[in-house]
C-alpha cells in the first residue's frame, strides 16, 4: 500500500516541475516569438482494498506548447516576418548547412 510519504513526495515532484514552467513562462512572457507552455497532471494509481480505489498520488503527465497565434505587431523592419496559423520558419546554418525551425522571424535570428 502507498503510504501518505510517498503520496506528498509525488505532489511536490510535479509542483516542482509545473512550478518550472510557469517560471519559464514568467520569464519569456515578452520575448519576441516565445510560446507558453501549459503541465498535464495523471493521477498514480495506488491499490484496490475491499473493491476501493486507493490513490497513489500524481504525476506530469506531459507539458504541452501553446501553438496558439499570437498578435501580429506592424514594425518598420524589411526583415521581420509573421506567420498567421501554422508554420515554422526554417533557418539554415551558413557554416554547417544545419536546420533549425522557428516562430521568430526578426531579423535577429542568427
Amino acid at each position: 500500500m502507498a503510504d501518505t510519504f510517498s503520496i506528498t513526495e509525488t505532489g511536490l515532484q510535479s509542483i516542482e516541475i509545473a512550478m518550472q514552467v510557469v517560471s519559464d513562462n514568467l520569464a519569456n512572457a515578452q520575448t519576441n516569438g516565445f510560446k507558453s507552455q501549459s503541465v498535464d497532471f495523471g493521477a498514480l494509481l495506488g491499490e484496490f482494498v475491499a473493491g476501493n480505489t486507493i490513490g497513489g498520488g500524481v504525476r506530469v503527465a506531459g507539458v504541452s506548447q501553446d501553438f496558439s497565434v499570437g498578435a501580429t505587431t506592424q514594425v518598420n523592419s524589411a526583415t521581420d516576418m509573421a506567420i498567421q496559423g501554422n508554420g515554422f520558419f526554417v533557418l539554415q546554418s551558413a557554416g554547417s548547412g544545419g536546420q533549425s525551425f522557428t516562430r521568430n522571424a526578426s531579423g535577429n535570428n542568427k
